[in-house]
Order: C-alpha cells, then sequence, then structure tokens
C-alpha cells in the first residue's frame, strides 16, 4: 500500500538486534546475536553480555502478530520466562490494566531476570503494537533503558472473547493497558469517526510527525514522568521514543514497492532459492560466509525488472532504476539467508542500513 509517498515497511518482529551485541556475546551464540527462545538456553554467555537492543517495529500485520508473541510472554506463562522480568528489578511494575466494570489488574517483574544491570535500547516505529508496546512502556518509565525511533502504534485495548451459540465468537473491550507512570497505551478514539482512526498513521505521516520532530506537539496535560528518574515522557496513545529517528521515505523506490506489492520479488526469490538451494547450502556452510561473500546475480533482478515491466512496473529513470536493483539485491539477499537459515539472519541483513538501528548503536556506545 502506498499513501503519500508513504512506504509500509517490511516486517520487524521482537527480538534483539545482532550488531548490537556483536563484540560482547561470547562467539558460541549462533551469528552473535540471540532471540528470546533463546535466552533460557545460552544462561552463561547472556550473564557476560553488557548492552542489548530489543526491536519491537513492524508492518500492521505482523506487529499485531508480535504483540500476540510477547503478551503470552507477559500475562499467560509462569513468570520466570517473563520477557519484561528478564531487564526488570524484583517486583518492577510492567503494566497494568483498568477497565469500568472488571478488576484492575498488575503485572509485575518477577526479578529472576537474566539482564537486569546492562544498557538496553529499545526500537520502535508507527507499527510497534499492543504487547511491544508494553515492554517499551516498562523499560522507559521504569528508566531501565532508552527508547528509539517513533512514536508507536497505540494498541493498548484488553479484550474478553465470548462465545456464541452459533460457534462464532466476539471479542468485546472490557479495559485499557497503562505504562508504569500512568500513561493509556490505546491511541484517543471518538465515536463514530471510524475513518480518522483507521487512517491514524497516515495522517501522522501527512502531517509531518514522521519525518519532522518539530512537527511534535504534545499539550502540558499529557506530561509524565518516570519513576526513577523523574524525566519527562508524554502520553496521549502510543509510546514516545526518548530519541526521535525520522522516517526515510526515499530508502525504497516507488517502482521497488510496486513489485513487492505484486508479490514478483517474493515469488522470483522461492524460484530461485528452489532451484539453487543444494548449491548454495553447499558453497555457504556458514551465515558469516553468506553474508561476507554472496550477491544476488544480476539475472535474477533483470528477471524481477522484466515481469514488472510486463505489468507496466517501471523506474521512470536511470537513478530510480539503480535504486530499485540495490532495493531489490537487499531483500533477496535477505530473504536467501531466511530460506537457508532462519528470521535472525534474515532481519541482520535487512538491519545493516537501517537508521534507527545505528542510531541506536551510536547511543549504546556512549
Amino acid at each position: 500500500a502506498d499513501k503519500g509517498g508513504y512506504p509500509f515497511y517490511m516486517e520487524k518482529e521482537i527480538m534483539e538486534q545482532p550488531r548490537a551485541l556483536k563484540a560482547t556475546i561470547e562467539p558460541r551464540v549462533r551469528n552473535d546475536h540471540i532471540v528470546f527462545d533463546e535466552l533460557k538456553l545460552t544462561d552463561e554467555q547472556l550473564r557476560k553480555i553488557n548492552k542489548i537492543m530489543i526491536t519491537a517495529c513492524g508492518s500492521a500485520y505482523y506487529a499485531g502478530q508480535a504483540g500476540k508473541y510477547v503478551l503470552e510472554k507477559l500475562t499467560k506463562i509462569p513468570v520466570e520466562t517473563d520477557l519484561a522480568s528478564e531487564f526488570l528489578q524484583k517486583d518492577d511494575l510492567i503494566v497494568y490494566t483498568r477497565g469500568r466494570s472488571v478488576p484492575n489488574q498488575e503485572f509485575r517483574s518477577s526479578g529472576s531476570g537474566l539482564f537486569t544491570q546492562g544498557k538496553v535500547a529499545v526500537l520502535v516505529d508507527e507499527y510497534s503494537a499492543s504487547a511491544a508496546e508494553i515492554l517499551s512502556g516498562a523499560i522507559q518509565d521504569q528508566d531501565r533503558g532508552i527508547v528509539v525511533g517513533r512514536r508507536t502504534f497505540g494498541k493498548g485495548l484488553v479484550q474478553r472473547p465470548i462465545e456464541l451459540a452459533d460457534g462464532s465468537m466476539i471479542r468485546l473491550t472490557v479495559a485499557k493497558y497503562y505504562t508504569p507512570c500512568g500513561r493509556c497505551i490505546q491511541k484517543p478514539y471518538e465515536k463514530g469517526d471510524r475513518s480518522a482512526y483507521a487512517k491514524d498513521v497516515i495522517n501522522r505521516y501527512n502531517n509531518g510527525e514522521l519525518t519532522n520532530a518539530d512537527s511534535i506537539h504534545f499539550p502540558d496535560s499529557l506530561r509524565y514522568q518516570t519513576l526513577r528518574n523523574k524525566r519527562t515522557v508524554y502520553g496521549g496513545g502510543g509510546i514516545m521514543p526518548d530519541y526521535f529517528v525520522p522516517l526515510d521515505t526515499t530508502k525504497y523506490t516507488r517502482c521497488y514497492r510496486e513489485l513487492s506489492a505484486k508479490s514478483i520479488i517474493i515469488n522470483e526469490s522461492l524460484k530461485y532459492i528452489d532451484s539453487n538451494r543444494k548449491a548454495l547450502s553447499k558453497a555457504y556452510p556458514t551465515f558469516e560466509k553468506f553474508r561476507k561473500r554472496y550477491d544476488i546475480p544480476a539475472s535474477l533482478v533483470d528477471s524481477v525488472l522484466s515481469k514488472g515491466e510486463k505489468q507496466n512496473i517501471k523506474p521512470k529513470d536511470d537513478a530510480e532504476l539503480a535504486k530499485t536493483r540495490e532495493n531489490i539485491q537487499r531483500i533477496m539477499k535477505a530473504l536467501v539467508a531466511r530460506d537457508l537459515w532462519d528470521m535472525n539472519e534474515y532481519f541482520c541483513l535487512i538491519y545493516e542500513d537501517d537508521e534507527v538501528v545505528r542510531k541506536a548503536v551510536e547511543l549504546l556506545s556512549e
């Protein structure tokens, strides 16, 4: 989708960013990085880490999936494996709920975490949603780390599933989520104005909030203070980061976005991988070797462009063509890595030139 020239970004789920851990984590950990499920598998290595970065960014669909994933970590499984508890002190408030006719409920850290001392940066964007916002808000309000990126989506409703007699189900909103200092995560909604609510991110872009810090304004009524250092943070829906990184609207060309929207890139990638999987696995037994030496064949990029041309998708000039080829090469290399290994390797390549990641690495290095 494309509104006003705004590129909808690829998925980024909840996981630690590899570049932030490089040179601080033991070499035995796969590709110098870890994901949540490995936290309990590599306790010894994790205790030696002195800085960590968590990405809580995502497309509209994946934000929901990531939120569901982490929400289960926060509320549905034993507290000793609680994701937020890996970073917070014992009994630190993570989030609380408040509703009109249901009891308020608090969720607190178990204090059994493996990373309660080192530096933490949480990366967010306008599609970080649900439990990703719970985690971001807890880290920020407890002054446990910094939040970097752009204001999050603002999805903070507690819904109760109610089964109906015909086998269908409704999800009734019974409460809202609040960060430890009292900020409501859910963005405002005016009854009957579904259009404005649905177009909130587009409106943010058109108003300049995603690209210019000077366009971001909050009334005094939305000022809150963090619990330990009494820093000023802002409510009003979503989590406003401590450090703003503007959206780069030039990163992906219009031609590339149209090729992606038509599934041309992914389809050509799948064909290529299916035909070359054995050869690629043999030539690149490790991801590190693949990352340093492998390049997407020019003929594969040409094939993508050719398929697009048949659907009247063409770059407007040589400059857009060159940039489009660069975009295609980056995503296709990541897609090949995802097939040969897993999502970790995919994100490792996707994030190599990400401005939010670069800013977080800079801040963690201070």
